[in-house]
């Protein structure tokens, strides 16, 4: 289960995010050009292209979640394809038969209009699937959902725009509710602060100390930026459970788990400075 919800994080950042972004670019670009002092009118043809593609590549993430975005029915038509003369009279050639057409329904034309916004509900997507990776109630997913489980309008509308479910959750409680939880989780943040303020001073013995690897300092950079969050999001939903079920014995696994994250974001400072 866990690894899924990674798997599904990966995909969101590294697929969908770049994806929507082109998307809104695709769909925003010719928007800009016609109010642009430099229009070329060489370009103009592009804006059908640009437009078919965002268009196209939004509503077929709605239809990877089960949405109908097209209704397709047959249309009789009757084509002349010639005339000609036979024995002073004038007959027409024809050809008869059908074809299919389509029409947008009411999910295809949100999906027209999400086009235009489709790289900030992207990184609200894919911040909520950051979130799954440490709260169990959240549920993200780019998939239909199944059919036999019925969701709530809001969840619903969370799955359409941003890719997630609320699903509930029971926690079987050892102590009893109490507002001084929320005193014993904001605590947990000494833990980062402590452990970051004594990774910065190393980074700052160190910094510097090996050049040539950018590569390193930026993936440091980036396990910082990650594990930061990773604290944060941690942090709250600790508090959370704290003020519903406050006790030791969770306070100190809770401690231990912030602790742990907090090793692995000092590290990576250490290693972003020494590299960079």
């Amino acid at each position: 289960m866990q690894f899924t919800r990674i798997f599904t994080f990966l995909k969101q950042l590294l697929f969908w995010t770049p994806l929507s972004l082109i998307i809104n670019a695709c769909a925003i670009g010719p928007i800009m050009m016609l109010y642009s002092e430099d229009l070329n009118s060489n370009i103009i043809f592009m804006w059908p292209i640009m437009w078919v593609i965002a268009f196209f590549l939004c509503k077929l993430k709605l239809r990877l979640k089960g949405r109908r975005t097209d209704n397709y029915y047959e249309v009789e038509y009757l084509k002349v394809t010639g005339r000609r003369v036979y024995y002073d009279e004038v007959v027409f050639d024809s050809e008869h038969g059908t074809r299919i057409e389509s029409r947008n329904t009411l999910w295809g034309w949100l999906g027209i209009i999400l086009s235009f916004v489709a790289f900030p509900v992207q990184l609200i997507a894919t911040l909520m699937s950051f979130v799954a990776l440490f709260v169990p109630f959240v549920y993200s997913t780019t998939h239909r959902m199944p059919l036999e489980i019925r969701f709530t309008l809001a969840n619903t509308a969370f799955h359409t725009l941003f890719d997630f479910v609320i699903i509930p959750a029971e926690k079987e409680r050892i102590g009893e509710s109490n507002p001084k939880g929320a005193l014993w989780g904001l605590s947990l943040l000494g833990i980062p602060v402590l452990t970051l303020i004594v990774g910065g001073i190393i980074a700052d013995l160190v910094s510097g100390l090996v050049k040539g690897y950018p590569f390193i300092g930026a993936l440091g950079i980036i396990g910082m930026i990650f594990s930061s969050l990773s604290i944060i999001i941690c942090i709250i939903k600790y508090t959370v459970l704290l003020v519903y079920d406050c006790n030791t014995v969770d306070l100190k696994r809770y401690a231990r788990n912030i602790g742990i994250l907090s090793a692995v974001a000092s590290a990576s400072l250490i290693l972003g400075t020494m590299f960079s």
